[in-house]
């Protein structure tokens, strides 16, 4: 997708590399659906650790620590519904 817009001149307008990424997010988005998904400019190159397993480790320390990154679950005062039951699915 994202080659067929540039061969269309959807990229040809951005001045820089910080004026593209918003452009591509934007489509990345409209195809996923995911809002999270997005494509981020840095002036300074990300240097590289060079130890893979170190990085993923501490990712998954990191990710413990937040629940996967939800910082917060709260329960609002109000009308309490019953349990929806979702069907199982039998393969």
């Amino acid at each position: 997708m994202l080659t067929r817009r540039m061969a269309e001149g959807r990229y040809a307008g951005a001045a820089d590399e910080a004026s593209l990424a918003p452009l591509v997010t934007k489509d990345l988005q409209a195809v996923n659906g995911d809002r999270h998904l997005r494509l981020l400019h840095r002036a300074d190159e990300v240097p590289a650790s060079g130890d893979d397993a170190a990085e993923m480790a501490a990712l998954a320390r990191h990710a413990g620590l937040n629940c996967g990154g939800i910082a917060r679950v709260e329960r609002s005062a109000g009308r309490r519904r019953a349990p929806r039951r979702v069907p199982r699915r039998v393969p």
